[in-house]
């Protein structure tokens, strides 16, 4: 089986995700509850994120700008993105994402313009991973049936339904794991040593 794209997962994967870049901006536990309530929504493209940001900003009596600034550094790529350039396949990205951090993630990342044009996220989609129906935006988007695609994600329930659906699914849990799971699905070159990043 030869794998045609990976479909790689963000937050958790190629950007780490530190909540407490927000609860360190906050005052307390209530401004914390107040600005993640509705974030599900955000997450699902149903609130324009600079809409959400500003509303934020209101109900918690802060500058606007500080507010954005402390949300950006919520996600964070991590080393495992330098690794797209690498890959001997195409990419695209599958995740449950705002607009925002969608944004900050591919300009620090330097995505490719096939993973920009063919990524399936929830703010796009207004659907959320493990919905088997995210994944079928998926195989829609890019024509290519799901065996040839290779799947990372960090959450064993995102990975359990890709797998029922025919993907070549594996968690990836450690930033440390995913040369390593590269390699060995052959999405590197073989004179690929770990130097090169």
């Amino acid at each position: 089986m030869k794998i045609k794209v990976a479909a790689l997962d963000i937050g958790g994967v190629l950007a780490d995700i530190d909540r407490d870049a927000i609860k360190s901006f906050l005052k307390d536990d209530e401004q914390v509850a107040v600005f993640y309530k509705d974030f599900h929504c955000l997450e699902l493209g149903q609130i324009e994120a600079s809409k959400y940001i500003l509303s934020k900003s209101r109900l918690l009596s802060c500058c606007p700008r500080a507010l954005y600034l402390a949300f950006k550094q919520m996600l964070i790529a991590n080393s495992n993105a330098n690794y797209l350039g690498f890959l001997k396949t195409s990419y695209l990205f599958v995740s449950n994402i705002n607009s925002l951090h969608y944004r900050y993630f591919i300009e620090g990342a330097r995505a490719s313009s096939y993973a920009i044009e063919n990524s399936i996220t929830s703010f796009q989609s207004g659907l959320k991973k493990p919905n088997p129906a995210f994944f079928e935006h998926l195989l829609i988007r890019t024509g290519i049936p799901s065996f040839e695609i290779a799947y990372i994600d960090d959450q064993a329930s995102n990975i359990e339904v890709a797998r029922q659906l025919g993907f070549s699914a594996h968690l990836c849990r450690a930033k440390e794991d995913f040369p390593d799971l590269l390699q060995t699905l052959d999405l590197l070159p073989s004179s690929f040593t770990r130097d090169k990043i």
